[in-house]
């Protein structure tokens, strides 16, 4: 599971290294990935990445019905297409479209 902070700043509502133990079951043991990192440095990792560029999933507001798995309007969409931007990698992005007004 993707760390939702950094460890350093570990909030009470963020998955964790410290949380992820708590929902460990006979048959499920999860992890957390990535709490040594920001945002900017997870996004440059994957920013590269074909399976990334084509598939990328990070929208709030994502339905079943959707054609597209990311709005571009909420904040992490915007989020991410401001990382994207900054990393010169968002005209890379195939379901991280350019919002119509």
């Amino acid at each position: 599971m993707p760390s939702g902070r950094l460890y350093k700043l570990y909030r009470v509502g963020a998955t964790g290294p410290i949380t992820a133990h708590l929902l460990t079951t006979e048959a499920f043991e999860p992890f957390a990935v990535g709490a040594a990192y920001k945002r900017i440095q997870k996004t440059q990792a994957i920013a590269g990445w074909e399976p990334a560029q084509k598939n990328l999933r990070v929208c709030l507001g994502f339905t079943s019905e959707s054609t597209n798995p990311n709005c571009s309007y909420c904040s992490k969409c915007v989020r991410t297409r401001m990382d994207l931007y900054m990393l010169g990698k968002l005209q890379n992005m195939a379901t991280l479209n350019t919002p119509s007004v």
